[in-house]
């Protein structure tokens, strides 16, 4: 599987987190990417950075930060969603049809990756099944947190309740797939 690049968006949060959190959570960032957190640094939301920084910085934030009540990466996955999909990519959502905006996330994917793609088949009126291939797909922990995005994308789209589950990871031979269901 290929890291490849995340754009800045959720570099930024990461990083947001982390300096909200303080010296304890900032004394656990490596040398290597200590560059990130400095005060000073400029992360550009439109750039593009290694996923594999992301994903270390992503792992200090889900081990220092307050229970949040769920999974941790999947807690990471829907405030980053419910960002973008209340904002910058508002228009991606098709109020009051949440199966409709679900089905929009391949056209999402390229806006925050630069590899792998994204495949929805609706299954029902409120289900479907999510395939993600050629990605970091085979850790279980960014699976999870892009369960966490598609959920808010759904939320944020109406469904009263919203459930995404990991059902396979990726290896080089097989996407990671996800099924999803919804309440409206």
């Amino acid at each position: 599987m290929k890291p490849g690049k995340i754009k800045g968006i959720p570099m930024i949060d990461a990083i947001k987190a982390l300096r909200a959190m303080g010296p304890q959570a900032l004394a656990l960032v490596p040398d290597d990417l200590e560059t990130y957190v400095e005060d000073g640094r400029y992360v550009m939301a439109a750039g593009w950075y290694p996923a594999e920084d992301f994903l270390r910085l992503a792992e200090i934030v889900t081990r220092t930060m307050p229970d949040p009540g769920m999974d941790r990466w999947k807690y990471l996955g829907c405030f980053g969603g419910k960002q973008v999909f209340n904002g910058v990519y508002a228009p991606l959502v098709k109020a009051g049809n949440p199966g409709e905006s679900l089905a929009r996330y391949p056209e999402i994917w390229p806006f925050y990756h630069d590899e792998g793609h994204a495949k929805v088949a609706r299954t029902s009126e409120t289900t479907s099944s999510i395939a993600i291939q050629s990605y970091i797909t085979s850790l279980d922990t960014f699976c999870r947190l892009q369960a966490g995005h598609m959920e808010e994308l759904l939320r944020v789209a109406g469904a009263t309740s919203a459930q995404i589950s990991v059902t396979q990871t990726a290896d080089a031979h097989r996407p990671a797939l996800f099924a999803a269901q919804w309440v409206i």
